[in-house]
């Protein structure tokens, strides 16, 4: 059952799944959608995170334990557990809020714009466009764009959060070198996949 057409559902009615094979060619495309699947949810998880930051070393929780006398630690597990629960939109609007610039709270705006985009969109159809290589070109550059965005958002919640904590910052190009790993490219833009 190596090739893809042994292992085709000759009777499917296209509803289920019904062609699981796999060759090179479609494991590296599907490989880029789970680069930028990944890259997504490191996003959201970045965001929830600085959110989380941002409000203990802000002052918030210190606030509210003070305000209401409880405990820090329930007060600290109740505050992680509700902000990991919230939308990605609630999440970008509170570290939205602590930022000076606007155009921080602009790209992750747009970061987590493109990265429900990918999460929601990018696989919709995805099957159809691998055999398709006009298709598959303008699949290509779409999902380059979301995960361009995204890495944006991705390189400032990471700066965010490395100044939060007294790590290093990355030195290099971040976003070229993620957007060339996840979508299969030289840093450049030349593509590998055809």
């Amino acid at each position: 059952m190596s090739s893809r057409t042994e292992t085709k559902m000759s009777e499917s009615p296209g509803i289920f799944i019904d062609d699981f094979g796999r060759d090179a060619v479609s494991d590296r495309h599907y490989a880029v959608l789970g680069r930028a699947v990944w890259l997504a949810t490191r996003f959201e998880n970045g965001c929830k995170t600085t959110a989380i930051m941002l409000g203990v070393k802000g002052g918030h929780l210190h606030a509210k334990v003070l305000v209401e006398g409880t405990d820090y630690i329930e007060a600290l597990e109740s505050f992680v557990v509700s902000e990991r629960s919230k939308q990605l939109n609630a999440v970008v609007q509170s570290v939205s809020s602590f930022l000076v610039h606007d155009e921080a709270g602009r790209i992750l705006h747009r970061a987590r714009k493109a990265r429900n985009e990918i999460a929601h969109e990018a696989a919709s159809g995805f099957d159809y466009a691998i055999t398709e290589p006009e298709v598959l070109n303008r699949v290509y550059s779409a999902l380059r764009e979301s995960v361009r965005a995204v890495a944006e958002g991705d390189n400032l919640v990471s700066v965010l959060l490395s100044r939060l904590n007294g790590d290093p910052l990355f030195v290099g190009n971040y976003v070229d070198l993620v957007v060339a790993w996840v979508c299969d490219v030289e840093p450049d833009g030349t593509a590998h996949l055809r």
